[in-house]
């Protein structure tokens, strides 16, 4: 049975092998933000981005919005395995 980080990394691979971890990380580098920046932006703390990014923890609803609108994404660009689960 996967526990932690695998069992996240697994659940929200998209296309290609690409994690939602891999596309927040690779959005915020392509913007040109630090994760100092991008918790400015999002309201959502640094070490929380972190977290994120290393696949410790998924963002709940409230912090995928304020991501994607920090990131000047659309939310499920950034997240599309959230649509894929609901339908």
């Amino acid at each position: 049975m996967e526990t932690g980080v695998a069992l996240l990394q697994s659940k929200f691979k998209v296309n290609g092998g690409e994690t939602m971890i891999n596309r927040v990380k690779k959005i915020r580098k392509d913007k040109d933000l630090s994760q100092f920046e991008l918790s400015k932006k999002s309201n959502i703390t640094q070490s929380d981005i972190s977290q994120i990014e290393n696949g410790k923890i998924f963002p709940y609803p409230g912090w995928r919005k304020r991501l994607s609108e920090a990131l000047k994404v659309p939310e499920v660009e950034l997240f599309p395995e959230i649509e894929k689960e609901a339908e």
